[in-house]
């Protein structure tokens, strides 16, 4: 039926028509081919309201939208754009009829609108909040849990930039990288599956223009989100306002130390605010520890301290993960 529905679209444009195709998200996956090979190929202004976008809870685990931010991406000629609230819905929907030509999605979720009730959907992002310690960027409804992550770290004096983005597809990212250039820092959170998301997206542009930053991405990962309600599924996510406040850069450490040693090792880590992941028992015990990245250089200097030069400590990687609640 979907793809029916799309091709029809498709033949109605054909003919000077506007048609607005109203589809949830998980089914139009069922009309790729359409939008491929009857939209997109002739560049036919065909406007998609894609229902059901993002986390959609009880409806159940085939109706999260969480894959049409990827598939929808790769469609040439393609504009996706998404509102955050029911006047940026009304903005972008206005946009997508009468002033862009092609094909245009425009996605929403299930449900109202949150905290955010405002617009800046005429412009393809906008900074809603300034700061200069971290870069806070999402779309749609995520933004609310931004907003939200956003508050609890001023709480701790971090002062965090929130960045919207509007349009999706094709993928506008000056805003972003004004903002990156001054914090050096993003945490980009979005309802979407990990593989072709806007965060990847950004990731790779980052490396690719050699802008130096610190990037954690949150997104519902590479497998298939359960069913659920969508707040509990958010915060299993890490995708809720304190999941997201709680994000940030430990260090995986390798640490060899003599047996004789491993008790008060174990103390140090844990005064340190990390935990030991794993110990392997031999003539010497090789701890992988965690820890928070900017308590590393104190860590070490502890160590050193303590063992006299006969603990070794290896930095093995880096990479964003929430912290204890």
């Amino acid at each position: 039926a979907e793809g029916s529905a799309a091709a029809m679209a498709a033949g109605m444009a054909k003919q000077g028509a506007v048609p607005v195709f109203a589809v949830y998200s998980t089914f139009l996956q069922r009309a790729y081919d359409m939008l491929l090979h009857d939209a997109a190929i002739d560049n036919l202004h065909v406007v998609l309201g894609v229902d059901r976008a993002g986390l959609v809870g009880d409806d159940g685990e085939t109706h999260h939208g969480v894959f049409d931010v990827a598939y929808l991406d790769s469609v040439p000629n393609m504009t996706v754009l998404a509102p955050a609230s029911f006047a940026e819905l009304e903005v972008m929907l206005e946009r997508a009829l009468f002033r862009l030509g092609g094909p245009v999605a425009v996605r929403y979720p299930r449900g109202g609108e949150g905290r955010y009730v405002g617009t800046a959907g005429k412009e393809p992002a906008a900074v809603l909040r300034s700061g200069d310690d971290i870069t806070l960027a999402s779309y749609g409804t995520e933004i609310n849990e931004v907003l939200e992550a956003a508050d609890l770290l001023e709480q701790q004096g971090i002062r965090a930039e929130i960045v919207k983005l509007n349009q999706l597809t094709p993928l506008v990212p000056e805003v972003i990288e004004r903002s990156i250039r001054k914090t050096g820092a993003l945490l980009f959170a979005e309802e979407q599956t990990a593989r072709g998301s806007v965060g990847q997206r950004l990731a790779a542009r980052l490396e690719v223009t050699g802008l130096p930053a610190r990037v954690a991405l949150v997104n519902c990962g590479d497998g298939f989100v359960p069913h659920g309600a969508a707040a509990l599924l958010k915060r299993d996510l890490s995708l809720d306002g304190a999941g997201l406040c709680r994000m940030r850069l430990w260090a995986s450490l390798l640490v060899s130390c003599p047996s004789g040693l491993y008790e008060r090792m174990r103390l140090l880590v844990e005064k340190s605010g990390g935990a030991v992941e794993n110990a392997d028992f031999g003539a010497d015990v090789v701890l992988t520890v965690l820890l928070p990245a900017e308590d590393v250089d104190a860590f070490r200097a502890a160590v050193t301290e303590l063992s006299a030069g006969t603990v070794e400590v290896l930095l093995e990687a880096e990479r964003f993960q929430p912290g204890p609640p």
